[in-house]
């Protein structure tokens, strides 16, 4: 095989030196050779594949070169086979001294050594090198070149051809750890990419060694240069780092069977790791970790010396401390197996708290001198440890809120407590947290996490069995949700649904008091007005309509159970001020719906919206509306119409209603009659077959002697003149069709004391009914 010197411009110089890779039995081609192919065959490829066309480019990189020597002595040197000591001498890079890789020169004369090599171009370099520089040296100049990318490529090379020699010498693998500066790494010695040198490098090595005790081994290599403290670190970042994950498993056993073997205590290892002096971050320093799985391994090892983690930190850190650091240590981020080893210390500690332990004589020397192990310990007091009474909104999605409820759990279900009284969870929560709506969001926002939504169900009971144990009463629970705050959107709150649940459960558990309703919060504490607006306003949103609809219903039962009466109504919704504001309030609507319902229930106590009206703002006010041509009065108008003619009201009653039988007197000039005469029109069209007449439901209310003055009276008077005349001829055709002989109608009228307008109209009847009935 052959190889070619490549040279090119500074940009691409490296990645171009990068193409060689020489195997070392790559003996019988010469320079020479290759250089004549190169001269005498352009367009043909070597047997490695590299093209010589790169060679005749040489000549236009001359700026490349940092020293005098050109492309064309290049060609002269490789051609007399001049070695790369030579060239090196000629580049003068025995001048660089440890900035050797800084001069571009360094790229020149790695590709020309490796084109004139006739075996192994690595070697040869290092060959070169060694008598400049001493291992440690070279080493270190190399390392550094590997981390500049114009010098990586040839830094590598030189490297392997480095480590290649120190494997001819077989050089102690302990000794190449510090020529590769691993012992100088620190924690990232397992990270470091002459890590992966040296592994390899100490692979060949005892493959080599004929004694194999005398193997060398990774953790031997690594306790040389490293004390316990250190390697612990090492181990722990390892752990982090999935590439070299399961090597830190390994060292870290190794590490526990050295100690187990040395004899060493939790006690002794928590000393020699120096964890007594972590103070408050001891759960957070990677060595608790270790101290923690080497307890673990010492228990196993050791059966009848075994104690809980718990019980041996107890021996060094107060109670109270270990549950704050606990907590402190959970909110950092931590690696997986760190998690889980403080998840199973807290347990630990949890079972402590909860039954004690029995241990044998003589007992441990605590810290505080607290003696832990008497268990029961009060929920409450363990809420605080947990710091769960500093958690605000982020309570119940705190892992410690999880393992505290448990707790709860557990230390309910033993027998000492079931005596005396379990604790309330909610309970003790509203006690750091007073405010019910605080709570109340909390579980709301928790319920939309599907993490977290069991949970927040799981407290939403509790909370409304909190209130039932203190006991709220519904209407008080209205006000810690503070409902009466949440305005039109009350129903569309998510608390609504949370009051609603306590309602029926406080109801199902007093049956024996009066019962609370939906509406009666709102009636107490609100007033009937702000509940139909609220209820109106509902009634818009298809979401809230069908409550909305249900409520109201609620409201006007309540009415009629209160026995309000529609004037007590009417002031309820406050709508007595003014008759024009009566007209323009929305709730109106809700007081003619509850008019109906009213009208339905006492047939015989009917009330119209004219009566009350009239009852609140005088006649004058009402017929002042009547005869309105304000937009909002006619509508008003037609709407009560509708409504008369929708319930098929017979228009003697509706006459009634509007309070025409009360007096005659005038009736013609009352302006609620043109209002009525509109209904009878409007109901004779629709009910032809009902058809009533005007002036029989005149004859019905006021009888013939009464209405025919009122008649003559009307005449009298400009305004009413016509319709009186009218009236009066429907009056006579009415008797004549009645055949009511002239006598009867005397009879009716009075006669005998009547005035000459009642005689002229007896007169004129008599004409009529002769001409009818000869």
């Amino acid at each position: 095989m052959t190889a070619v010197l490549v040279v090119c411009s500074n940009a691409a110089l490296d990645s171009n030196i990068a193409a060689f890779s020489l195997p070392i039995d790559d003996q019988e081609n010469d320079a020479n050779r290759r250089f004549l192919r190169a001269e005498n065959a352009v367009d043909e490829e070597d047997e490695r594949g590299f093209s010589f066309k790169s060679l005749f480019g040489i000549e236009k990189l001359t700026g490349v070169f940092k020293s005098k020597v050109t492309p064309k002595n290049l060609w002269d040197w490789a051609k007399k086979e001049k070695s790369p000591e030579y060239v090196f001498l000629k580049l003068k890079l025995d001048k660089a001294g440890n900035k050797l890789f800084d001069n571009p020169d360094i790229n020149v004369w790695a590709a020309y050594t490796n084109a004139i090599a006739k075996g192994n171009p690595e070697a040869m370099m290092v060959r070169t090198l060694k008598t400049r520089y001493s291992d440690d040296v070279l080493s270190e100049m190399v390392i550094a070149a590997k981390k500049v990318p114009n010098t990586n490529s040839v830094a590598t090379k030189l490297q392997e051809g480095q480590v290649q020699a120190w494997l001819q010498q077989m050089k102690w693998p302990d000794d190449v750890f510090q020529l590769l500066k691993l012992n100088k790494a620190g924690d990232d010695v397992l990270t470091s990419p002459e890590f992966a040198i040296w592994t390899n490098y100490m692979t060949a090595f005892n493959s080599k060694l004929k004694d194999k005790k005398k193997q060398s081994t990774l953790f031997g290599t690594l306790t040389a240069h490293y004390n316990d403290q250190a390697l612990v670190k090492i181990i722990n970042k390892a752990e982090t780092v999935p590439d070299t994950a399961k090597i830190a498993q390994r060292l870290e056993l190794q590490q526990v069977e050295t100690w187990l073997k040395k004899g060493k205590t939790p006690n002794d290892l928590y000393t020699l790791l120096w964890l007594d002096h972590a103070g408050d971050e001891l759960m957070k320093n990677p060595r608790f970790e270790t101290w923690l799985k080497f307890t673990n391994y010492y228990n196993i090892n050791n059966p009848e010396e075994a104690k809980l983690a718990i019980v041996r930190l107890l021996e060094h850190v107060e109670e109270d401390k270990i549950a704050s650091m606990l907590v402190a240590a959970r909110k950092t981020p931590l690696s997986r197996t760190a998690d889980k080893q403080l998840e199973k210390l807290q347990a630990e500690q949890f079972q402590l708290w909860l039954h004690g332990l029995k241990i044998k004589d003589p007992k441990p020397e605590f810290v505080g001198g607290k003696d832990p192990f008497e268990g029961n310990t009060n929920p409450d007091s363990v809420f605080k440890w947990l710091e769960l009474d500093k958690a605000g909104d982020d309570l119940l999605t705190n892992p410690q809120f999880t393992y505290w409820l448990q707790y709860v759990h557990d230390f309910n279900r033993q027998p000492v407590n079931i005596e005396e009284g379990i604790a309330s969870s909610i309970n003790i929560i509203r006690k750091y947290f007073d405010d019910d709506l605080v709570l109340a969001k909390m579980i709301h926002a928790a319920t939309k996490d599907p993490k977290t939504q069991k949970l927040a169900q799981r407290m939403e009971l509790d909370l409304l069995k909190g209130w039932m144990i203190n006991p709220n009463s519904p209407d008080a629970v209205f006000l810690r949700l503070k409902l009466d705050e949440a305005g039109e959107n009350v129903f569309q709150s998510p608390f609504w649904k949370m009051y609603t649940e306590f309602l029926e459960r406080y109801n199902k558990a007093n049956p024996k008091t009066t019962q609370f309703t939906m509406v009666s919060a709102f009636r107490r504490i609100s007033g009937d007005e702000e509940l139909a607006k609220l209820l109106m306003a509902a009634e818009k949103v298809p979401s809230t309509k069908e409550l909305a609809t249900k409520l109201q219903a609620k409201q006007m039962e309540a009415w009629f159970t209160a026995d309000l009466g529609p004037g007590k109504v009417f002031t309820a919704l406050n709508l007595d001020d003014t008759l024009d504001d009566a007209l323009a309030n929305p709730l109106l609507k809700t007081y003619i719906t509850y008019l109906d319902e009213f009208n339905v229930k006492f047939p015989d106590n009917k009330v119209s919206i004219i009566d009350t009206f009239r009852t609140n703002f005088g006649d004058k006010s009402v017929a002042k509306m009547l005869v309105s041509t304000d937009k909002l009065d006619t509508k008003f108008q037609a709407d009560q119409i509708r409504r008369w003619l929708a319930g098929k009201e017979a228009p003697e009653e509706v006459f009634a209603v509007l309070k025409f039988d009360d007096a005659v007197d005038g009736f013609l000039a009352n302006p609620v009659l043109n209002f009525w005469s509109r209904y009878l029109t409007d109901f004779n069209a629709k009910f032809p077959r009902d058809k009533v007449s005007m002036i029989e439901t005149f004859r019905v209310f006021y009888g013939d002697e009464a209405l025919s003055k009122a008649l003559i009276a009307a005449k009298e008077v400009k305004e009413t003149k016509k319709i009186a005349s009218d009236l009066q001829a429907s009056l006579i055709n009415t008797w004549l069709l009645a055949k009511y002989r002239p006598n009867e109608v005397s009879i009716r009228l009075r006669a005998e004391a009547t005035d000459d307008a009642t005689a002229n109209i007896l007169k004129t009847y008599e004409t009529k009914f002769k001409e009818m009935y000869p």
